[in-house]
């Protein structure tokens, strides 16, 4: 059994994820918040991470006002980031819920 590419490494714990998601970089999961770099502009999406159980974390999408610079997110910009989010992380094994 051939694969083209690298395997995703196991992760030993989901404060240490690092994960590549097409335009968008999740570079902190915690208890309370994802922050995300999108194309080189950063964004802290608020939120409720769990440890156990059939959820991940929960993002509150009413919260998701603007970028860390201070300018607004527009709902294009918004849409686009939680789609990405939630289907390249779901491909990682996190599952991420929009609220």
């Amino acid at each position: 059994m051939g694969t083209t590419g690298a395997m995703a490494p196991k992760l030993s714990s989901r404060a240490d994820i690092t994960l590549k998601v097409g335009f968008t970089m999740i570079t902190n999961i915690t208890r309370g918040h994802i922050d995300l770099d999108v194309d080189g502009r950063t964004i802290r999406l608020q939120g409720e991470g769990f440890h156990r159980g059939p959820l991940d974390f929960l993002v509150i999408t009413a919260q998701i006002m603007r970028w860390n610079d201070g300018a607004e997110v527009t709902g294009s910009e918004r849409a686009a980031m939680l789609k990405d989010l939630r289907v390249r992380a779901a491909a990682r094994g996190l599952v991420v819920e929009i609220e």
